[in-house]
């Protein structure tokens, strides 16, 4: 809607009177009674010849010093008679300014609509205000539609001949259609020219009137003739101007040479954005008009539209003849705006800087926002896209404090927050930080101050490559507009420990804003100056959860930094983190797994409710996975190996197939950490189904000094089956994979096993037990080989490991595993067996087919055979190769199937 201010007249006569038709009643403005009356007898459509023609509107214009006004006029009948007994009509007539809907364009019906319902009268009035509904171009394609595109066309040309136009045979239109069809009509001509139009729904062509555009019942000799809904030629190729403004018309609206025209809708918004006053005696206007939107124009509406093709509006920069030219100031900028922020790589950048003082001319501001527009949108929603060579251009045009505070306040997508966060401060840092200094930066410290967490991206960022001096530059540059959120940095960085207040504003900034100040405390060496405060405020169960997880891992990265820490250190630190009681199970992990790698014991591990199991594993997989340095993984691999390795935490709740688990999930994911600490988590997996070994067994310190020798000696591997520290890892799958590949090459049974040794392949006995239950499978499904030769590969390794081909401590671990692993193995097994066979009711004699029973006998013929020549022997039997072959005949004739 647009608001207006109108003047007003009511014209007629009172009833029984003699009187003249004269001004009633008018505005106090700036036309005075005689001027209203002078206005509205100038632009009289003549008395009414049909009974469809009251009531009735009339358009018309006047310009006092230049200043184009437009008026309408409502004619009605006002059911009185004058003193001579003639029907009285009166008319309500409106004028305002053109330049009120300059700007926002408005239609005859539209004012029509929103004045119809004034009914001024008193004498002196003031001006009126009333909204007007604004020109949609979707509205008026669709009336010429309605009353038909060749007639609309038609008449819009005729009324460029200099001669009046009738439409006729439109006695029977009602009111609103007539007064749509003329505003259609109008939709195909430069908005400006209404400032000299005046048009009628009904005139008496008997009438000398001035009416240029109007229906009547029949046209004066001298007026161009409209036949309603007329399929006809009526321009004729003699008037030049209008004949050459209806081929360019009906070019736009239907296209030519294949392609599609403008359409109805564009060209209506194009014309209606013609607002420069025009006359109808200057015809040439109207043609040049529509040349501009033919060429250049055209791709101008599309690029409004967001519907132009970039190589399409390049053309208008042409070499030999550049269309762009053919535009105004303003419309070859916003050419170049679209153009900028389409384009795609530096080679079109440099095409757009070789255009840019030649289009930009005195006003660069419109550009400079397109640069920034287009700088934000590959900063923050797409922040992948390079920025370089726009800040390169502001950088040569003076205006990068413009550019980098314009970014800053670019509205982003939470999506790219984090990347594009990023790629600002790095921006911030080359420009302020590294290159000229904050000083001529103003108005970007204004947008760092209300983007805080660019300001604690800032930070985090100087602390990988910042000094000292550059942080109290920068600190000094931001403290007049940021004097709360500087002032706990500036504590860090002066060795001061923060003080409560600061700490609070430390804690409104919420997480960016702690950690940044978590880094920076990390990268400035600056110890426990934050960390001490952080970990009293923040990791007791009232402290924010996500703040907790920030004060961990800064105690992980203090941790990790300080390797040397004293005993009464280490226990304070110990006891603070023992009475941490968060909430969140994971974050009673990072508990654990931080105890441990000070020395102490985990305080949640052997209480975790079965709920928060999952939740725990993750959280103590997510520490213990963490980048700890070397030395300090190696510190924490010992500590929980010597943890879970002890007798003590057995007794406790938590089950011990879960820490099996997390067991398992440690060793999938530190085989690269640690060398060789992969393979003694896997054989722990083997000694946790052993009887712990009673304390009394193992040595016992009596004093510092011993208390040293026996970490050192358990550092070695002693107190636990892994005792050997192997020079890298390995996993069943490499093992069993590297024996296919090298039997599908042709090596047999003996070279594969040699090459497998050689090469160092299989050195932990928990690898080794878990190829031999799988190889026969394994090599069956990948190989294609037969059952019994699966079990001749199966059992020659079985053979290998014993005779030490592999070395000694995996043939004497691999021993110790089969000794204890395997009859317990069984032993499952057969209760499992047992269970079935009876059913579930052990009451029930248990119910075996013959082939069970038959297997059953076998099993046991064996391990009599085996319990009575240990017996005869007095110890572990150790047959030689020769022996052990035989057995394995005896194996292969039991063997009709490969193990799985």
């Amino acid at each position: 809607m647009v608001r207006v201010e109108v003047e007003w007249a009511l014209y007629g006569k009172r009833a029984g009177e003699r009187d003249d038709y004269s001004v009633l009643a008018a505005s106090r403005g700036l036309f005075q009674p005689a001027q209203f009356e002078g206005i509205i007898t100038r632009f009289s459509p003549g008395n009414p010849d049909v009974p469809s023609a009251l009531p009735r509107v009339t358009f018309s214009w006047v310009a006092p010093n230049d200043q184009p006004y437009l008026g309408m006029a409502i004619q009605e009948t006002s059911g009185k008679k004058d003193g001579v007994g003639r029907a009285i009509t009166r008319t309500r007539y409106f004028c305002l300014p053109y330049e009120q809907v300059a700007r926002h364009p408005v239609t005859l019906l539209g004012l029509y609509e929103a004045l119809q319902g004034l009914e001024p009268a008193e004498p002196g009035g003031a001006a009126l205000h009333v909204d007007v509904p604004e020109l949609v171009p979707q509205a008026v394609a669709d009336d010429i539609a309605k009353y038909g595109d060749h007639t609309v066309r038609e008449t819009a040309a005729l009324l460029l001949t200099g001669r009046s136009v009738c439409v006729l045979q439109a006695e029977d239109v009602p009111l609103l259609d007539r007064l749509r069809f003329l505003d259609a009509v109008l939709g195909l001509l430069p908005y400006g020219f209404r400032t000299r139009l005046a048009a009628s729904t009904w005139t008496n062509s008997a009438s000398p009137h001035r009416i240029r555009l109007s229906f009547a019942k029949r046209a004066r000799d001298s007026a161009a003739a409209v036949p309603w809904r007329t399929q006809k030629a009526l321009v004729s190729p003699d008037e030049a101007v209008a004949y050459t403004y209806l081929k360019q018309l009906t070019g736009l609206l239907e296209g030519s040479r294949g392609h599609s025209g403008l359409g109805p809708v564009q060209l209506v918004r194009a014309l209606a954005a013609e607002r420069e006053p025009r006359k109808f005696d200057e015809p040439q206007e109207a043609k040049r008009t529509l040349l501009t939107i033919g060429g250049p124009f055209t791709e101008l509406l599309k690029i409004r539209e967001d519907a132009a093709d970039p190589a399409r509006v390049w053309e208008l920069f042409g070499e030999d003849a550049p269309q762009i030219w053919d535009l105004g100031p303003a419309e070859r900028r916003e050419v170049l705006t679209y153009l900028i922020k389409k384009h795609q790589d530096r080679q079109e950048w440099g095409r757009i800087r070789r255009w840019w003082e030649k289009v930009v001319g005195e006003t660069s501001s419109p550009l400079e926002e397109a640069l920034v527009e287009t700088a934000g949108h590959r900063l923050w929603a797409r922040p992948t896209r390079e920025v370089g060579h726009l800040l390169e251009h502001a950088r040569d045009h003076g205006s990068v404090d413009r550019f980098l505070a314009g970014l800053l306040d670019f509205p982003r997508t939470q999506d790219a927050l984090e990347a594009g966060t990023a790629a600002m401060s790095r921006l911030l840092r080359q420009e302020i930080i590294e290159g000229a200094g904050p000083d001529a930066f103003w108005a970007t410290r204004d947008g760092i101050a209300r983007n805080p967490s660019v300001f604690h991206r800032l930070i985090a960022d100087l602390v990988a490559g910042g000094t000292t001096e550059e942080f109290t530059r920068l600190l000094d540059w931001l403290a007049p507009v940021m004097p709360q959120e500087t002032a706990p940095f500036r504590s860090i960085l002066e060795l001061r420990r923060p003080t409560p207040a600061q700490l609070d504003t430390l804690e409104q900034g919420g997480y960016d804003r702690v950690r940044a100040a978590l880094l920076m405390n990390r990268g400035f060496g600056r110890g426990q100056n934050l960390l001490t405060p952080a970990f009293e405020r923040w990791l007791g169960p009232q402290g924010p959860p996500a703040l907790r997880d920030l004060v961990l891992r800064a105690f992980r990265w203090w941790l990790d930094d300080t390797p040397s820490l004293g005993q009464e250190e280490r226990g304070r630190w110990i006891a603070l983190l023992g009475d941490a009681r968060p909430h969140r199970p994971d974050q009673r992990a990072s508990i654990d797994v931080l105890l441990i790698a000070l020395g102490g014991r985990p305080v949640a591990l052997p209480h975790v409710p079965t709920k928060d199991w999952p939740a725990y594993v993750e959280g103590f997989e997510a520490v213990w996975t963490a980048s700890w340095t070397m030395e300090s993984r190696a510190r924490l691999m010992e500590g929980t190996l010597r943890y879970l390795s002890g007798p003590d935490w057995r007794n406790h709740s938590r089950d011990l197939l879960d820490v099996r688990r997390l067991v398992r999930q440690l060793a999938d994911r530190t085989a690269e950490k640690i060398p060789g600490g992969d393979a003694r988590l896997r054989d722990l997996l083997y000694d946790l189904d052993r009887p712990p070994v009673p304390r009394a067994a193992l040595p016992q310190p009596s004093g510092p000094a011993e208390q040293k020798a026996l970490t050192d000696w358990m550092a070695q591997g002693h107190g636990h089956p892994q005792a050997e520290r192997r020079p890298s890892p390995e996993n069943a799958d490499d093992v069993l994979e590297y024996i296919t590949q090298a039997h599908l090459n042709g090596h047999d049974r003996e070279q594969v096993y040699a090459l497998l040794a050689r090469e160092k392949r299989l050195q932990s006995s928990a690898v080794a037990l878990e190829v031999l239950w799988r190889l026969r499978g394994h090599l069956v499904e990948k190989t294609g080989i037969e059952g019994k030769e699966a079990v001749s590969w199966w059992v020659d390794l079985a053979l290998e490991i014993e005779a030490e081909r592999f070395g000694s401590p995996l043939a004497g671990h691999f021993r110790t595993h089969v000794m204890v692993a395997f009859p317990r193995h069984m032993l499952d097994m057969l209760y499992l067996m047992e269970l079935v066979a009876r059913r579930g009711d052990f009451d029930q004699p248990p119910d075996f087919a013959a082939k069970d029973r038959k297997e059953l006998e076998e099993l046991r013929r064996v391990i009599d055979g085996l319990l009575s020549e240990a017996r005869r022997r007095g110890g572990r039997r150790r047959g030689n190769r020769s022996a052990g072959r035989e057995e394995d005949a005896r194996t292969e004739q039991r063997s009709e199937e490969p193990a799985g």
